[in-house]
Order: C-alpha cells, then sequence, then structure tokens
C-alpha cells in the first residue's frame, strides 16, 4: 500500500493546496462502496469521506470473517454446500489453462506439462505465471531443450507429501528454473544458484503493466534466452 501521510499531510509539502472530496462514484455499486467504506473509515487516520453510486445489486453483500485458514476452509466448503457454484476471481486478463489439475491442487505441486523424451530441466510456477511458464516451455522446446512444467501452488502442503511424491515431482540434480512474480523467499530452495530465480524482489516503480515487466526482465523473450544460457 501507499504511506497514508502523503495525503493527509499534503499541504506540508505543496503550497497554496486545496482538497476536493469526490463524493459520486461510477464504478461500484452503492452496496459495495458501503461496505468498503465502512472498513477503510476504522482507520483513524484516514481522510473522512462519504461516497454514493446511482449503481445498485439487488443480491446483498455477506462479509464474513475469519481467523485463521482452517476456518476460511470449512468456510467455503459450507458456501460449496449450499450453492455448489464458486467464481474465484484473478486480478489480471490470463488465460484459463485447460492443463491444470484441480484434484491435483491438494498434494501441493504436480506436473502440469511432461518433457517428450529426457528431462533438461523443469520450471516451476504457479497461478498467473503458468501461462508464461508454458510460453517459455514451448520456446524451449522448440530450441531442443525438453523440460517439465510444475505447478506449485503450495510449497507448504507439497512438503507433507511423501519423499517418493516429491522425488516424482522434483527428481534431484535436475536444472530448475522458477518463474513467480513475486518475492524469491522460500523460493530459493528448489534451484541450485540464485541466476535460476525469476522473481521481484523490489517494488515502488509505477508503469504500465507491459512496461514494468519490461523493466524487471520478466518476460518471455529473457527468460528462455537466460536459461538457455543457463543450460548451456
Amino acid at each position: 500500500g501507499c504511506d497514508l501521510e502523503l495525503f493527509t499531510n499534503f499541504h506540508k509539502y505543496f503550497r497554496n493546496t486545496k482538497i476536493r472530496y469526490i463524493s459520486n462514484t461510477y464504478r461500484n455499486s452503492n452496496e459495495l462502496i458501503d461496505v468498503a467504506g465502512s472498513f477503510i473509515m476504522k482507520n483513524k487516520e484516514q481522510i473522512k469521506k462519504k461516497l454514493k453510486s446511482n449503481i445498485h445489486i439487488n443480491k446483498p453483500i455477506v462479509v464474513v470473517r475469519y481467523k485463521m485458514k482452517n476456518d476460511l476452509k470449512k468456510l467455503i466448503l459450507n458456501i460449496y454446500k449450499k450453492n455448489k457454484n464458486i467464481l474465484i476471481l484473478g486480478r489480471n486478463n490470463v488465460p484459463l489453462q485447460e492443463s491444470t489439475k484441480v484434484n491435483e491442487v491438494r498434494k501441493g505441486a504436480y506436473i502440469v506439462k511432461q518433457e517428450l523424451k529426457r528431462l533438461d530441466c523443469i520450471l516451476i510456477s504457479t497461478g498467473e505465471e503458468l501461462d508464461l511458464a508454458l510460453k517459455v516451455s514451448n520456446k524451449l522446446q522448440e530450441r531442443g531443450i525438453d523440460n517439465r512444467i510444475v505447478s506449485m501452488p503450495s510449497i507448504e502442503i507439497f512438503d507433507k507429501m511423501d519423499l517418493e511424491y516429491r522425488n516424482s515431482i522434483l527428481p534431484n540434480n535436475q536444472n530448475t528454473f522458477v518463474i513467480e512474480a513475486s518475492s524469491s523467499y522460500s523460493w530459493d530452495r528448489f534451484v541450485n544458484d540464485r541466476e535460476h530465480l525469476f522473481t521481484i524482489d523490489s517494488f515502488g516503480k509505477s508503469a504500465s503493466c507491459n512496461d514494468l515487466l519490461e523493466e524487471y526482465n520478466f518476460t518471455e523473450k529473457y527468460i528462455e534466452e537466460k536459461i538457455e544460457e543457463l543450460i548451456k
């Protein structure tokens, strides 16, 4: 998040300022901004405001609080039993991968794409980055580098699997690379060298999504060429 003090004390940094309040929003429903506003305004440092919208929804918004992850799991299962329909929304526009396996998620990690003949390297990824990993994988295949893609939605669960399963997913002494648009924390133990980590360990830059990906060398072209260089 941002430093709220930059807003609340804006007048200290810039002279001759004037505060103007936005009262109408055209993005969300009135019901949603009421719920969100009641939460945001619990921060005593927030600038007091009351938004309104001409958009309305018929179905009520229900806020459910939980303490531990097990409570959340029970909550989702309870909703599923009653409704059978659960929609989990992602932030960005990426294609759904047909090769993902819902039943395998409970193991923490599973093979999304198997090597064709020999195993030259393994690409570990998860979530939205899986799309990028698949593109990189296809380029490597074109260059004669046979590879496997492993989706790892939960390191914690994968660690609890028996040794035989873990070794079947990530065999020892393999060139392994991680493609993850977040901190390298907890990922380095899967690779032999930090150069095998395609992660982002800094923040604070503001630009378009594509420009930021270029800035952080988080592109299909860069990753594919770097892996090829490191393997050879």
